[in-house]
């Protein structure tokens, strides 16, 4: 009787523990971020690194032309940045935050020359090597690429007025006369800075 039970025990199976396979973690999305191809490099710069941050800022020139950016922008040495801007010439100075609130609505938009005086929407780019581009250094063209804001939504977030988002394409210009290519553009920013106005 010893015998057997002796030998019933070291047949009997262990039930094995069951294999519990983790679930990968979802890869952070970014709140802002500036995609592109420029020239067939892919351009990304986003608020997911501590050092990149997006901005909404306001200026002034002297002929009357407000300009609002959507900035990616990072303060490191030698490190991409990118943004879009709208100017508008307003006939006095702009004092209301409705006057700004109105450059932003969604819609398709022009591409701006403030060189030549002309209103509008323009894209610009820093690369690693420090060098500035835009889409409007050459002053004797206007663009004929396309911008289209998509969304614009109420932020409260103190620091701007609205999150914007938009896509768009270009031809980039430095300001020794060479070209770039933007293709598939996409930038999702802060937008409306009506800091010091009613």
């Amino acid at each position: 009787m010893v015998i057997l039970l002796s030998f019933i025990s070291c047949k009997k199976k262990s039930t094995p523990a069951p294999v519990v396979t983790p679930t990968p973690a979802a890869a952070p999305t970014p709140n802002f971020y500036f995609n592109a191809t420029i020239d067939g490099k892919s351009v990304n710069i986003n608020d997911l690194s501590v050092t990149t941050g997006s901005g909404a800022g306001q200026s002034v020139t002297t002929s009357g032309q407000h300009e609002q950016s959507m900035v990616l922008s990072n303060p490191l040495l030698r490190a991409e940045e990118a943004g879009v801007f709208i100017t508008k010439t307003f006939p006095g100075s702009v004092t209301l935050c409705s006057e700004v609130e109105s450059m932003f609505k969604v819609g398709s938009y022009n591409y701006a020359n403030p060189n030549a005086g002309i209103d509008g929407i323009g894209v610009y780019y820093i690369d690693a090597g420090g060098m500035y581009w835009t889409s409007y250094l050459d002053s004797n063209k206007v663009q004929g690429g396309k911008f289209e804001i998509l969304t614009h939504t109420t932020n409260n977030d103190n620091f701007s007025k609205y999150n914007s988002t938009a896509k768009f394409s270009c031809t980039l210009f430095d300001p020794l006369g060479n070209t770039m290519q933007l293709t598939n553009g996409e930038i999702k920013s802060r937008s409306v800075n009506c800091e010091g106005l009613n």
